[in-house]
């Protein structure tokens, strides 16, 4: 929803609708005596709106307005038209919203360029009518609001003088509209904004189309407004410069520099202040430095001109690519990088939890590192054994670096190898029939149905005494 005032240009109808005549009505005959009293103009200093300033001479009859203070000029107020058509432009024309809001106009205070501060009124919007569409001097004239005008000369004579002379030097009013709109165009808000005043391929307006008019929140005396047609009417009803309205209607592209544009943000709304100021050589000027300048900050090489504008724009759009494509690589980086960090602090869950399980099993692990020396050990000397002098220092390396599983499988093969190089003999029967068990099974002497005797321990022990065994052949005795 926006807001916008649209200046009526040469908007004056009649200069003073003096008696209450019916609207159909309203062209007064330009010879017919006007009885104002200008003796009294000028009672009020209006040049500011100093509420603290003090009249002596005023009494009652002065504050009390009287009918005879007041003249009733008449003003096209808006017209179904496209307002703003070289800037921002804003299409009045769709069916009935225009006539179906001007009953919004009665009774809005009248300022002066719209400087809507008390102080600043000069008069009020009394009645308004409809005007339909006609053709004078060859020029379709649009359809629009026409709107009579209370102004309180005594209090504004110049203003009064002002819109009095032939021909008048205020001419002019504008219109602050609250409106809701529809796009001319199907497209995305930044790509609407960015044609905004510009035509498509079919010769089309991108425009704004006003669907409905919410209020008009005041009315202004201007210099010039928006409206071409808007202005006064002749005798016989008629605007009095068609030429005029035709060739500034028909102005538009980007030859043109012709609207000073200022926004007054308020919620979501949006206030249009548009005023026409044709042939403004500054303001080109001012466009270009600026261009310029956002050129060195992009690193635009060259200078910008009117013919290279299309460059800056292309290499702003390149940026902008590059930028993009920038962060969507940032991204997937970030994206691995994080998935990596997850999995590295999985990993030093892991081995924190195992560090804490060696730590708790230290003592355990002490002990089995010096039986896996002790077995290394063992298993070098049986290898060393065997072989003699044949021994090899790269096998006995290879035992001492060997885990458990390996150094006992070795172990366990160099014993078998000495039992069958050297077998335990006995000295005195040289039988090689002896055991290593703590108890022996001895002849079936003495034992009962058949079996071996079993001898306790202490005899096995007390036997042994009486023999001992021979390793002279361990050594190759």
């Amino acid at each position: 929803m926006d807001i916008v005032i649209c200046n009526a240009s040469h908007a004056i109808v009649h200069s003073n609708k003096r008696e209450k005549t019916p609207n159909s009505e309203f062209v007064i005959d330009p010879n017919k005596e006007v009885k104002v009293d200008h003796s009294k103009f000028g009672l009020f200093n209006v040049t500011a709106p100093n509420m603290n300033t003090y009249y002596p001479d005023v009494d009652e009859g002065d504050i009390n307005p009287g009918e005879e203070d007041f003249i009733y000029p008449v003003f096209r107020l808006l017209s179904e038209v496209v307002v703003n058509k070289m800037f921002s432009p804003i299409d009045f024309r769709r069916n009935d919203v225009l006539k179906n809001s001007m009953h919004l106009l009665i009774g809005q205070t009248v300022y002066t360029e719209h400087e809507d501060i008390i102080g600043n009124h000069v008069g009020v919007v009394q009645d308004v009518f409809w005007q339909d569409a006609y053709t004078a001097n060859g020029v379709k004239v649009p359809a629009g609001i026409n709107g009579v005008i209370k102004i309180d000369a005594k209090a504004n004579p110049k203003i009064a003088r002002g819109i009095l002379q032939d021909p008048p030097a205020i001419h002019s009013v504008s219109v602050s509209v609250l409106y809701q709109w529809d796009k001319s165009h199907d497209m995305p808000d930044d790509e609407f904004y960015g044609k905004l005043g510009t035509f498509d391929d079919k010769g089309n307006l991108v425009r704004k189309i006003v669907s409905d008019i919410v209020l008009y929140s005041e009315t202004s005396l201007v210099p010039h407004g928006a409206d071409p047609f808007a202005q006064l009417l002749n005798p016989e009803g008629k605007i009095h410069n068609t030429t005029w309205a035709k060739k500034f209607y028909s102005i538009g592209g980007d030859k043109f520099t012709a609207v000073d544009y200022k926004l007054l943000p308020k919620g979501n709304l949006e206030v249009e202040i548009s005023k026409f100021n044709l042939n403004n050589p500054n303001k080109n000027k001012t466009n270009m430095d600026f261009l310029n300048s956002l050129a060195k900050l992009v690193g635009f090489e060259g200078e910008i001109t009117e013919s290279n504008q299309d460059k800056l724009k292309s290499h702003i759009d390149q940026l902008i690519k590059e930028n993009l494509q920038n962060e969507q690589d940032y991204a997937k980086e970030i994206n691995v990088l994080k998935a990596e960090k997850d999995k590295l602090q999985e990993s030093l869950t892991e081995r924190t939890d195992e560090l804490t399980v060696l730590k708790e099993n230290e003592t355990f692990i002490k002990v089995g590192k010096n039986r896996l020396t002790e077995l290394r050990d063992e298993a070098v000397n049986a290898y060393t054994l065997l072989k003699g002098e044949n021994k090899d220092e790269k096998i006995i390396n290879l035992i001492q670096r060997a885990d458990l599983e390996t150094v006992t499988s070795l172990l366990k093969d160099y014993k078998t190898d000495l039992e069958k190089l050297s077998p335990l003999t006995c000295q005195d029967c040289k039988s090689v029939n002896i055991s290593r068990a703590s108890a022996a099974e001895e002849s079936t002497e003495g034992g009962e149905n058949g079996q071996p005797k079993i001898r306790t321990n202490m005899e096995v022990v007390a036997n042994r005494r009486k023999r001992h065994l021979s390793t002279k052949r361990l050594h190759g005795e």
